[in-house]
């Protein structure tokens, strides 16, 4: 199928109704722009595809290929001896029901006048798969090959199609090296110009049937004939989760408190451990479950607008395809086509409708919208079939064991270490914790509403309409935090894949993420709240990740401002960009706990602490399948609450390293970096760099040597360019770089960054555009405009807001199409009302005016202490008077010599400030709501 650009509905809707259990599609002309999801549904399919590469081929168009198959079926991608991103090819294993049957489904699209190199090159693959997996496995090869020249013909005394009039090389290599390998072609079926172009080769062991497609997605192409082959090849089943869960809709929670307020739990727990306090209470509250809340079946997936009628017509259509070609009956193909068209009927009919119902529920209910929004802009899911270096899982249960084996892997052996860390001190004394009622209260707000059942059996949303169990929770919560004690059950955690880059097929392109239980959440959320009001005042003030008040803007914000002063003064920046190596897996809990006691963490807490960490177990979870259980030897647990907060106070020492550098962290984001005037001030640096390499080793955590780059900032000509190294390895010089989501270069111009945010946002818009079409009105545009385009465009503006004139135009580029396909439906006739006219009807501000706004904004927070930075709140000079004016600036100016200084961050902001107060009194004692009021109605 060609153009599969615009067909994204077409498809979407024949592939969920239709029976066939693999979908091939080549020459699709997409791009990593288009999700699979649109086109294919994500709980139905596992999608694989090849794109082409439109930078080396220059075809923005062309290519690509595609193999969809049904999640009841176990598939993974295989890879190819070239991978070469210019060949749109891709092979496909699915398991057969014994774990030596498989079918090999290989996938190719060659351009028509392609160089003899690329049709070698998509030979040497199949043959080299062959060689190397196929064995006594069954292989199809398939897909256009624009091989036009070639007349294929029968024979009686061959089973096989012979191919006659091959003249040129790489028709004799590509054929002669795929029928060399005990392969046939199977295809005769010739287009409307009576030219065979899609070539179908299968192993001679593998019995077939090949026939035109007489209900094709699309209208058949003069070029193409969409083609349906079945084989006689039996395939393995998933396993179904037919797990029970409760119906808390039909819940009488107020009776379920009552007699949850009716137990004496002081008297059940009386002289009892905390782990045993914790099974009755679950073993309880279970109970009351059972009795009082009704169960449901999880039902199997279906279509949200799929109905009783279009399951009928559906069974019909079936019935009357297999008397079809049974009997080869006319009479029944004529009815088959007949309920063909009434669902293709109905099915568009019930689909605008459910498109109509979420658009005017969106208020009503907006998750109905999100969902459907989402079920539109994701990727398929987890395969079916994975594997690890030459492991494949042969099951749901396999697969959690693959995975389980890889994440344990990243680990460390935690050795108790002779380092000394007694450099390390601060006033902190934290010897003990009692919780309040309230403080469990607060927990349970956090905690994000679920009926999903975790591994204690219990669900968030049971417990956030349950008040009655504030009380027993605080007596288990105080019990262990007393006997330094986090009970096993807490420590039990569900580790869930979530796909990266890469292969989908191999587990190394995935990353874990944590689910732990509920209970064990609101306890963390309780710790956390007073651990993080204990140690704020510790906490390196360069530390911006998961501390209140910074945020990677602020970071940003504080390494812009220091580079437009040093640029000011005529000098360089050099800066250094570090990446630890799994920073948060490798946290060596006998370090950890060594530098919390030199914190001021004591007693009965810091053995809590220790408990906390120590012989935590981790379970994989696929398809109701779960792994054998692995213990994490080192690292914070990831997906915790208080993860994040320990690894901050394991790495707060790190700034003893340096005495001359300046440095920032996001979390374990480090840079380092400090003005240049001389080589004496690069030797100086890297002595700072030569001291963080030791803490490295001192803490037992690693860089990534091949991942951390310098770069020199510079607005001058004649830049010292000093070469820097980590231990005795040289670090890559860049040009740019991307920090924290922010494109900078070398010369600090941001040029680089706008053009790949214009990019994203296009990209996005076009996604939001091939959706919002269905939709009629111009407010759900703006919904989704705003939400998934806009927010593009505006994340860290206060960093790289554009001055050039040029570059303003080119962002704001973006909204005007956006309104232009939103006002469609409004049937403006020529001339298009201007664009302040066009941006008045949907309620919206210029990107220029939202910029202005968001860095005021964003300036009023640090003045007002909701961005916690002192750095930044130093540079903001007050105009005081000396004798009280009715007018008067609230800022000192800035002198600066050039224009990109006062350009910089903070300076615009005041200039803005001060123009403002020309107009509007600046008040900053009034509330953020009011603030923001006041700069919408001047911007």
């Amino acid at each position: 199928m060609s153009g599969m650009r615009t067909k994204a509905d077409i498809v979407h809707s024949f592939t969920a109704q239709m029976d066939y259990d693999v979908y091939v599609l080549v020459e699709t002309w997409l791009t990593s722009n288009f999700f699979d999801a649109e086109f294919f549904d994500a709980n139905l399919f596992n999608v694989f595809r090849k794109d082409r590469d439109a930078v080396k081929t220059g075809c923005q168009r062309g290519g690509g290929v595609i193999v969809a198959v049904k999640r009841e079926l176990r598939a993974l991608l295989i890879s190819l001896a070239n991978d070469d991103s210019l060949l749109d090819q891709l092979c496909v294993n699915i398991s057969g029901n014994s774990s030596k049957e498989s079918l090999y489904v290989v996938t190719s699209y060659i351009p028509p006048g392609s160089s003899y190199e690329l049709y070698k090159a998509h030979a040497d693959n199949i043959s080299s798969l062959v060689l190397n997996n196929l064995r006594d496995n069954h292989l199809c090869v398939l897909g256009d090959f624009n091989l036009s020249n070639i007349n294929w013909v029968s024979s009686e005394s061959c089973p096989s199609l012979i191919a006659h009039n091959m003249v040129a090389n790489h028709e004799l290599y590509l054929v002669d090296s795929i029928l060399s390998l005990n392969l046939k072609q199977i295809n005769s079926f010739a287009n409307e110009l009576n030219r065979i172009l899609d070539l179908i080769f299968v192993s001679d062991n593998l019995n077939y049937r090949i026939c035109d497609c007489i209900n094709p997605i699309t209208a058949t192409d003069k070029h193409h004939i969409p083609l349906v082959i079945k084989l006689d090849f039996y395939c393995f089943s998933a396993i179904k989760d037919n797990k029970l869960s409760f119906n808390y809709s039909l819940c009488d929670f107020f009776s379920f408190n009552e007699l949850l307020s009716n137990i004496n739990w002081d008297d059940l727990f009386t002289n009892l451990d905390t782990a045993y306090c914790f099974s009755i209470f679950k073993s309880i509250l279970y109970e009351l479950c059972l009795d009082k809340i009704p169960v449901k079946k999880k039902k199997p997936y279906k279509l949200p607008w799929y109905s009783k009628d279009l399951k009928k017509l559906k069974n019909l259509k079936n019935k009357f395809y297999k008397k079809f070609k049974t009997s080869g009956n006319h009479v029944y193909f004529v009815k088959y086509q007949h309920y063909l068209k009434k669902i293709d009927s109905l099915n568009k009919t019930l689909y605008s409708n459910y498109v109509r119902d979420t658009e005017l529920n969106i208020k009503s209910n907006p998750k109905l919208f999100w969902n459907y929004v989402k079920s539109k802009k994701g990727c398929s899911s987890l395969p079916t079939g994975i594997f690890l270096g030459d492991k494949a899982a042969e099951t749901p249960s396999d697969a959690a064991n693959l995975f389980a084996e890889y994440f344990g892997s990243n680990f460390v052996q935690n050795d108790v270490t002779s380092a000394e860390f007694s450099n390390i001190s601060s006033s902190l004394n934290f010897g003990s914790l009692i919780l309040s009622s309230e403080d469990i209260s607060n927990g349970i707000i956090k905690l994000r509403p679920s009926t999903h059942v975790d591994v204690d059996g219990l669900s968030a949303t049971l417990i956030k309409n349950c008040p009655a169990l504030v009380y027993p929770l605080k007596l288990i919560f105080n019990k262990s935090l007393s006997s330094g004690t986090f009970i096993d059950d807490w420590k039990l955690t569900t580790v869930m894949p979530v796909f990266k880059n890469g292969n989908r097929s191999d587990v190394r392109n995935y990353r874990p993420i944590s689910k732990l239980s509920a209970i064990s959440k609101i306890f963390e959320h309780t710790v956390n709240a007073k651990l993080n009001f204990a140690v704020k005042s510790i906490i390196s003030p360069y530390q911006h990740g998961f501390v209140a008040g910074r945020s990677t803007v602020s970071n940003l914000a504080v390494f812009s401002e220091y580079c437009f002063e040093s640029f000011s003064l005529g000098f360089q920046v050099d800066c250094i960009y570090t990446d630890f190596s799994k920073a948060f897996d490798r946290v060596s809990h006998s370090i950890l706990i060594q530098k919390l006691a030199c914190i001021g963490f004591h007693s009965i807490f810091l053995r809590w602490l220790e408990s906390y960490l120590c012989n935590r177990r981790c379970v994989v979870s696929i398809d109701g399948a779960t792994s054998c259980p692995f213990v994490p030897s080192s690292g914070v647990p990831q997906g915790s609450v208080l993860g994040p907060l320990l690894f901050i106070l394991f790495i707060n020492d790190i700034s003893s390293c340096f005495s001359f550098a300046k440095f920032l962290l996001y979390a374990d984001d480090l840079k380092v970096f400090s003005v240049i005037k001389n080589t004496s001030d690069a030797i100086r640096l890297q002595d700072d760099i030569d001291k963080l390499h030791l803490w490295c080793l001192k803490s037992r955590l690693s860089l990534n040597i091949s991942k951390c780059f310098q770069l020199t900032y510079s607005k001058i000509s004649n830049s010292l360019l000093t070469s820097y190294h980590i231990s005795a390895n040289d670090l890559n010089r860049a040009d740019e770089i991307k920090d924290l989501g922010v494109v900078f270069d070398d010369r600090f111009s941001f040029n680089k960054h706008i053009s790949y945010v214009t990019a994203k946002a296009y990209s996005v818009l076009g996604f939001v555009r091939r959706n919002a079409s269905k939709f009629s009105d111009p407010y759900t545009f703006k919904l989704l405009y705003s939400s998934f385009v806009r927010s593009h465009l505006e994340y860290a503006v206060f960093i790289w807001r554009p001055y050039n004139q040029n570059a303003i135009n080119r962002v704001e580029r973006v909204q005007k199409i956006f309104l232009k396909f939103a006002l469609r439906c409004l049937n403006f006739s020529d001339p298009v009302p201007s664009y302040s006219s066009r941006l008045m009807l949907l309620n919206l501000k210029s990107l220029e005016s939202r910029r202005s706004v968001l860095c005021l904004s964003f300036t009023y927070n640090i003045i007002k202490g909701i961005v916690d930075c002192p750095f930044l709140l130093e540079r903001i000079r007050f105009n005081v008077p000396r004798r009280s004016l009715r007018n008067f600036l609230p800022f000192y100016g800035c002198n600066v010599r050039t224009q990109y200084a006062s350009n910089a961050p903070i300076y615009r902001a005041i200039r803005e400030f001060n123009a403002m107060n020309n107009v509007v009194e600046v008040d900053f004692s009034i509330p953020k709501t009011a603030f923001l009021n006041l700069l919408n109605s001047y911007f």
